[in-house]
């Protein structure tokens, strides 16, 4: 759960979004010794940029489902679920940075964009 402050005209609350990151697999063993996996994965996310005034912010979900063949004890990888992230930072001399048209010269704007894959390992071992 993610805490969402939501400000009223008189008090400011917390509500808690639920984001969570999900698998699910479910194994069939197949006569010939290898294991069927019908796999799904649910990925959400909160989207503060977009979050309306005294409302919660919107879910993302993303979501992918596969099945897949693998043999006993080898390993299946399952990527594909990217995230980007994006910021704007600012920093600057604490007085001089404020004045008026000159302040530019004593601040620092920082953009910095994230990018990542989620990889999933599946290893299914059969016990006998």
């Amino acid at each position: 759960q993610i805490p969402v402050p939501i400000a009223t005209a008189d008090k400011v609350s917390v509500m808690y979004i639920n984001a969570t990151l999900k698998l699910d697999v479910t194994p069939h063993i197949t006569a010939d010794g290898n294991v069927n996996m019908d796999v799904n994965i649910t990925n959400d996310a909160v989207d503060f940029q977009n979050q309306q005034a005294n409302s919660p912010p919107p879910i993302f979900k993303k979501e992918a489902k596969t099945v897949l063949k693998v043999r006993d004890g080898q390993t299946a990888v399952i990527g594909g679920i990217f995230v980007t992230s994006e910021g704007i930072s600012q920093q600057g001399l604490p007085f001089l940075s404020r004045i008026p048209v000159l302040g530019w010269l004593f601040k620092n704007r920082i953009k910095n964009r994230d990018n990542s894959e989620l990889l999933i390992f599946l290893t299914p071992k059969i016990i006998r």
